[in-house]
């Protein structure tokens, strides 16, 4: 896979994970569109930065895949939960408050997907032998019937 490739397919993910933290996590419809602080903050996770910067030095390396499934994680364990019972000022203290859950779960997420990977890539080395059909030669060597098994008949 070519570098324009890659860099194709990581910004295919990443818009994937604008729509669904604009749809499922901050509840937009199809006419509001997340802010530039929103997109940098998301951008900023992805090094484990607060804001994506290229003059700072970046503390992780997660891939949005990543990202996007431990949205979909906290979603599932407790997001919904939270966001009921908790009141905020504006979107951008929701939206602070929801990285911040995320930020403390990624971690987990990644490790599990890693395990994942590893344990596919074991998988896949593990070579499948097929035995040839077996069919049971075995002949007694007399018609002699136990009589202990007689009932049974």
């Amino acid at each position: 896979m070519t570098e324009k490739e890659k860099k194709t397919a990581e910004e295919k993910v990443f818009r994937e994970l604008c729509d669904y933290v604009k749809k499922e996590i901050m509840g937009y419809d199809e006419n509001q569109q997340l802010s530039k602080f929103m997109i940098m903050r998301l951008r900023g996770l992805k090094t484990g930065q607060y804001m994506a910067n290229k003059n700072h030095e970046s503390m992780a390396h997660y891939p949005f895949k990543v990202i996007l499934l431990t949205f979909k994680y906290i979603k599932h364990h407790e997001l919904d939960y939270i966001l009921q019972s908790k009141t905020f000022t504006d979107e951008q203290h929701k939206f602070n408050y929801i990285l911040k859950i995320v930020d403390s779960n990624i971690n987990t997420v990644y490790n599990k997907v890693k395990k994942k990977v590893e344990e596919q890539k074991r998988l896949d080395d593990i070579q499948v032998v097929e035995l040839p059909n077996y069919t049971n030669k075995y002949e007694s060597k007399s018609n002699k019937i136990n009589k202990n098994l007689e009932k049974f008949w």
